[in-house]
């Protein structure tokens, strides 16, 4: 399930703080899973989306010594209309 950046979550995932030392040149491998499919539910007044976790595949990191790995997703909903088009960010996100 993915979570609203509100002050409310903010509290229960803080920022992370700087690690002291890291250092890309010395790295390990570490497997993370990612989904490969979305599970959407819709109904009158909410939508909620998610991994299926049915549909992961393992991907190889290296991840330097002491340093983060993470992950940032944006979601954009669009009302219901005849025609829409998308236009891409200029550079990278915003």
């Amino acid at each position: 399930m993915f979570a609203i950046a509100t002050p409310a979550v903010a509290q229960i995932f803080p920022a992370p703080t700087p690690v002291a030392d890291p250092n890309p040149a010395i790295h390990h491998t570490e497997i993370a899973k990612v989904g490969t499919r979305l599970e959407i539910k819709r109904t009158a007044d909410s939508l909620s989306i998610s991994a299926d976790r049915a549909h992961l595949t393992p991907v190889t990191l290296q991840v330097g010594s002491k340093m983060m790995t993470g992950l940032e997703t944006r979601l954009f909903v669009y009302p219901k209309v005849d025609q829409w088009r998308y236009t891409p960010p200029s550079a990278g996100w915003p």
